[in-house]
C-alpha cells in the first residue's frame, strides 16, 4: 500500500491510496483518490472531501472507477507539523465508531 497527499496553491488537495498485490502479483490492485479544498489556520490543517474515486481490479483491469461526490471532513481535527522533509499529521480517526487518535507520517517527495 502507498498513500500521499498533495496541497495546490489553488486550496484543493488530492489524497490518494493505492493498493498493490492484493490478488497475487505485483500489479496495482485497487485504488482511492479523494479530493477537495483545504485551508490552514495555525497549525490545523482544514480539509473538506468533495469527490471520491474508487476502483479495484477485481472487476476487470478495464472496469470503470466509481466516483462519488460527497461533503465531509477529511483527516478529521488534524494538525500538522513538518520534521526535515516528513509531513507529520495528527489527526481523528472512528474505528468501531469510537474517536482514536490517529498520526500519519508522509514524506516529501520532492525533498521540500
Amino acid at each position: 500500500m502507498t498513500r500521499y497527499i498533495s496541497f495546490a496553491e489553488d486550496g484543493t488537495f488530492l489524497f490518494a491510496t493505492n493498493m498493490y498485490g492484493i490478488y497475487g502479483g505485483s500489479e496495482l490492485a485497487s485504488y482511492t483518490r479523494t479530493t477537495g479544498t483545504y485551508r490552514i489556520e495555525g497549525d490545523r490543517l482544514i480539509n473538506t472531501a468533495t469527490r471520491v474515486a474508487t476502483w479495484d481490479s477485481f472487476y476487470g483491469a478495464g472496469s470503470p472507477e466509481t466516483v462519488q461526490n460527497v461533503n465531509y471532513s477529511f483527516l478529521d481535527q488534524a494538525r500538522f507539523r513538518i520534521v526535515g522533509s516528513v509531513l507529520i499529521l495528527d489527526y481523528i480517526t472512528y474505528p468501531a465508531d469510537a474517536p482514536e487518535p490517529t498520526t500519519m507520517l508522509l514524506e516529501s517527495v520532492r525533498g521540500d
